[in-house]
């Protein structure tokens, strides 16, 4: 356990975790293990797999994002993730990088109902499973930072 000083807060973290790997479908498997592993080591939360689910698929479909439209044109890059779990309150943290294109999230409209898509859904699925999200672009690095509360679940 360690605490870190942020910005005069202190965040006790249990444990990060930090992957890095190559911007396609393959690395996602491994992303979504390493969630589910993550959630069976909370004693707590085990047995609580629709909010496994839901966080992978929240993931998951940032880093699709990343795929699909950050590295488009490139069609090569990297994507890091960090999780951290701190325990004051229960929460877990889930940082993505990656060095492609960047985009304006307050100009993506939240799927209309009426009308189904095939897709555009990924932002929209990931600002409802997370009950925060941030996304900054600074320096050439595009950041989303997914946090999942995890008190009071049970």
């Amino acid at each position: 356990m360690s605490d870190q000083n942020n910005g005069g807060m202190h965040d006790t973290t249990m444990q990060a975790i930090h992957l890095k790997g190559p911007a396609n479908g393959d690395f996602l498997c491994i992303v979504g293990d390493c969630i589910e592993s993550i959630f069976r080591r909370i004693e707590i939360l085990k047995g609580s797999e629709n909010l496994i689910y839901n966080v992978q698929l929240a993931v998951h479909e940032a880093c699709t994002n990343i795929v699909d439209h950050a590295y488009a044109e490139e069609h090569s890059g990297d994507i890091q993730l960090s999780f951290s779990v701190k325990t004051e309150p229960l929460q877990l943290i889930v940082d993505v990088e990656d060095k492609g294109n960047t985009f304006d999230p307050t100009v993506i409209t939240e799927p209309d109902s009426e009308n189904l898509q095939v897709r555009g859904y990924g932002l929209y699925l990931i600002q409802k499973l997370m009950d925060q999200t941030d996304y900054t672009s600074l320096d050439g690095t595009n950041r989303w930072r997914l946090t999942k509360n995890l008190t009071n679940l049970q």
